[in-house]
């Protein structure tokens, strides 16, 4: 979205999602979620916006955490390791966030 509001606006939508799902749903759907996210959180310019992202990837993990098979967060490990490993710099500040 073009303007931060309608990030924003979406952000809030996938924080309801997460939050309120059944724990089951939230692991099956974690890994479409996580890679946006964090690819949002490392190119987003607005201060709010990126706070609301930082929210919602830490709220999916702590519901993948608790719910979730550890595979899951190995997977979403694993894609971080590959990005950081990789030769490309502009994956690297995503791999660390």
């Amino acid at each position: 979205y073009e303007h931060a509001s309608g990030r924003e606006a979406v952000l809030e939508m996938v924080y309801s999602i997460i939050k309120k799902f059944q724990p089951k749903a939230v692991g099956n759907l974690a890994e479409t979620f996580i890679l946006p996210l964090v690819l949002r959180l490392s190119n987003e310019l607005d201060n709010q916006v990126h706070a609301m992202v930082a929210k919602v990837i830490k709220i999916l993990l702590g519901r993948i955490k608790k719910y979730s098979s550890t595979n899951v967060l190995q997977n979403i490990l694993q894609y971080g390791l590959s990005w950081y490993a990789g030769g490309n710099p502009n994956l690297w500040s995503a791999a660390a966030q």
